[in-house]
Formats: structure tokens, sequence, C-alpha cells
């Protein structure tokens, strides 16, 4: 995939195989065509037909694929079916990006059939609670997710962050809901949704309660940098499944929060410009000094994590209510808190960022957060791509900062 911000204004997104096809298209035929006779004119436009047939049928393919297994997952009612329809839908999904190279494309898709599959594993939990005489669902309820999931940008080994709100309906909503998340969460598990990496599951009751409760949550007193934290990491909230009023109204209480927080925002927002990146003082990359990384990039600490922190904050400051990280980049773009030239260099750094995870996951070394790349194994297009990104990122910083500086 590349990425090209043509005007202020707009974006073009455009996939890596696509544009390497119209690279080449270019090559073959604007380079050559003035030479060509009549003859090879017209064997050129019958390979060019042919090669854009080619790649034509492998969206087709992936699209009736696609479509005939997600649409299975809005009929299923034997909870076992979950596990091998994810594997299926895993499996195409990473057959694609091998063909196609683009975490734009995978990103939505990977999302979709995701959000679908957590979807049907709470509808199910609740019908296996009727059946075991829990009874029906006691009040209304939200399930949402953050992290990855809240951003769109799930990759093929995403565990899922998420949380649950109800509305208030008495002691019976805790009792209930308390064991509808520990039952929705182990059918997830089965289905091959792994369960948060750090606790963020409303198995535990800080990430589940009633609208009042949650209200509280966002208002009580806790130490500074705890709260702030706590607030920025609901700022990637949104809603999968259950009740949108309830999902909507959580989402703009916790906006509502953020704002009236602007100085410990500002202190938050500091220390996210100060986030330590991936290049070394003379520009070349920071490695492991040891281990069973020694050598390597620490891609998730040191460049994902501070990019997507850094584009997070800004938008919070800015007050755009989108999520993923891309659209927030074209909305700060749109907005004019960004120039074209550092916008399309932050998403094309964000996508080699991230297309070095997803490659380790296709390969089998993924899963976890952290994930190293050995800069001697790639290519000069890769270490250019990767270097101008990480100066991109430490440009992004120094916005961040002077933006909240000015707030003092």
């Amino acid at each position: 995939m590349a990425l090209f911000l043509g005007t202020k204004r707009g974006a073009i997104l455009s996939w890596r195989g696509t544009a390497t096809l119209f690279a080449a298209l270019k090559g073959t035929v604007f380079d050559k065509a003035a030479y060509l006779s009549v003859d090879e004119d017209v064997e050129l436009l019958k390979a060019l037909h042919a090669r854009l047939t080619a790649e034509l049928a492998i969206d087709e393919r992936f699209a009736a694929g696609s479509a005939a297994l997600l649409a299975e997952i809005a009929l299923l009612d034997d909870p076992a079916r979950l596990a091998p329809l994810h594997g299926q839908l895993n499996r195409l999904a990473a057959d694609y990006f091998s063909q196609r190279g683009s975490v734009v494309a995978l990103h939505p898709f990977c999302a979709s059939y995701r959000d679908r599959l957590v979807s049907r594993a709470l509808f199910l939990t609740e019908k296996r609670m009727e059946r075991d005489r829990f009874g029906t669902v006691p009040a209304p309820y939200s399930w949402l997710t953050l992290g990855s999931g809240g951003r769109r940008e799930h990759t093929l080994a995403s565990d899922l962050d998420s949380l649950l709100v109800y509305g208030d309906a008495g002691p019976e909503s805790t009792a209930y809901f308390m064991e509808f998340s520990r039952r929705a969460l182990a059918l997830m598990e089965e289905a091959g949704i792994a369960g948060s990496s750090d606790g963020v599951t409303p198995i535990n009751s800080v990430w589940r309660g009633s609208f009042g409760e949650w209200q509280q949550r966002l208002t009580e007193e806790r130490p500074e940098v705890e709260r702030g934290n706590f607030l920025l990491r609901l700022a990637d909230l949104r809603g999968v499944h259950g009740d949108e009023g309830l999902a909507s109204a959580l989402i703009g209480a916790v906006s509502g929060a953020l704002q009236s927080q602007r100085p410990l925002l500002g202190k938050l927002a500091k220390g996210v410009a100060n986030m330590p990146g991936s290049l070394g003082f003379l520009g070349g990359f920071k490695v492991e000094r040891g281990g069973a990384h020694r050598g390597e990039i620490n891609l998730h600490t040191f460049a994902q994590l501070p990019l997507l922190a850094n584009v997070r904050v800004l938008a919070v400051r800015y007050g755009i209510a989108e999520t993923n990280t891309i659209n927030r980049v074209k909305m700060l773009l749109d907005g004019g808190h960004l120039d074209v030239d550092l916008a399309d260099r932050l998403l094309r750094a964000w996508h080699e960022i991230t297309r070095q995870k997803v490659l380790l996951e296709v390969a089998g070394k993924g899963g976890g957060e952290e994930y190293f790349v050995n800069p001697e194994q790639l290519t000069e297009e890769v270490i250019e791509s990767l270097k101008s990104g990480f100066e991109a990122l430490s440009n992004l910083q120094r916005i961040v900062y002077g933006s909240f500086a000015e707030e003092g």
C-alpha cells in the first residue's frame, strides 16, 4: 500500500499491490508505447487486459469467500462452529494480505469478522443463560471494545480489550452480568479470540458496571496520572454489540471527562511527546543490546506505541471523536493541525510499522504486543521508509508538546 495526500483536504488510499501494478504498467505502457508498431500495440493491450483481469479475479474471489463466511456467522446457532469460522477467516485475511500487502485492507476486514464473531458469541451466551434458568437479560447492555479493537486495527493475532455497561436495574443486574461476562469471554476464547493480555475484560469488575457506576468511575478521585491514563485509554472506545444508546452515552461521558481535564491532559501529552523512539542520536536505529532480540528493533514499544499515542492525544486535544489512527491523522490534516507532508509521512510510517507486525503474524512468529525486526534483514527500501517514519514521529512529538504548551 502507498498513502498519498495530494491536497490539504483530501487523500488517496492505494493498496501496495495496486500501486506496484500501476508502476509496472506505467513503465510498460508510457515508456514504450511511442515505439510500438500497430501489431505490437495490440499485443500490449491484450497483455494489459490479462493482467487487470487476473488482479480483479483476486478481489472477486476474496469478496465471494468473505461474504459467504460472514453470512454464516450471522446465522450460526452452534457455538462449536465459531472457532472453525474464525480460523477460515484468519487464513483468508492472511492470504489476501500476502497478495496485496495492505494494512489498510487488512484492518477493516479483521475488524468486521471479529466484531461479528464477538456479537454472535454474546447472542449465544444470552440463549445459553436462558436455557440454564438465569432468565432473560435483566437490563439493556452494551459491549464495547478499546485498544486495537476500538481503533479497528485488529490483526491476525490481536487480543480483545473490552468492557461492559448496562442499565440500572438493581442487584439482579450485577449478578447476571458477572456470570454473563464470564461465560461470554470463555466462549470467545474457545473461538480463538484471545482475552486481554492486561486484564481489560468485563470479568474484572473494574471493566463492568451500570451506566451510573461508569459515570462515577470517570470522575472518582485517584492518583492524577492513573486517572489521566485511564481516561485516555477510554478515548479508543467503540461499541460492538447491544444497546447503541448506552454505548453512545458512555462514549460521550468519556469525551466530556477528557475535555474537563485539560490541565491533566496537558501533563500527560508532554509525557507522550517525550516517549523514546527508534532513532539514535546519529540517525541510526536503536536496537536491543542483549537478550533474545539482540540487534533488533522493538517496533511496538519504540515506534507503533508512541505513534498511536501521540496521534490519539492530539485528536483528543482537538475534539476528534474518530478512533482509527489513519482516520485521526486525516482529520487532523483536514483541521489544519498537521501539514500535508507530515501527514503523508505519518501514514506511510504507520503502514510500514504495522506491516512488519503482520508479516511476522503471517509467518507464525507473531502474537503478543511486542514485536521485533532485524534491520540487517530488511531491504534498503524498507529501511529508508522506517527512518523517514521515525523522523516524522519525532516531528509529531514536537507538535504535540507545543500544542499543549500553548495552553499552559
